[in-house]
């Protein structure tokens, strides 16, 4: 499924909603890939995949060190939740590098469904809730 940015996914934050657009970006990315996968597209399948994980890992990143700067009350709870995503894909990404050439595509479909499931869900239901921590800290 595609991964289209709407307002409602907006934090109010311009570099977080540019970091979220850019996420939608890599899922989509991933999509189309999968949408006409060929066995021969193996080494690019890992490629963006990669680079799904690792632009999780920067940019959940970068919202844990503004939650710390802005004492945001739900840090504990959200990083709980990034620590999951990350720990769920960081396993996709094993089992993708290491299983049969037929299991890999339902491997990456899996794990894409699941990114774009739980950042659509993530933004949605619990970003949310910083927002105006945030907001009044960073400006």
């Amino acid at each position: 499924m595609k991964f289209i940015w709407q307002k409602k996914y907006s934090v109010g934050l311009q570099s977080l909603d540019e970091q979220h657009k850019h996420f939608f970006e890599i899922t989509n990315k991933l999509h189309d890939l999968l949408k006409n996968y060929s066995g021969a597209q193996e080494k690019e399948l890992e490629i963006i995949f990669d680079e799904l994980l690792n632009y999780a890992l920067y940019h959940l990143a970068e919202e844990e060190e503004f939650f710390l700067k802005c004492k945001y009350e739900e840090t504990e709870v959200h990083c709980k939740m990034h620590e999951t995503y990350r720990e769920k894909m960081r396993d996709y990404r094993q089992k993708i590098r290491e299983c049969s050439k037929s299991e890999k595509i339902k491997l990456a479909k899996e794990a894409q469904k699941y990114a774009v499931n739980w950042l659509s869900e993530h933004i949605l239901k619990v970003d949310q809730r910083y927002t105006s921590t945030l907001k009044k800290c960073l400006g």
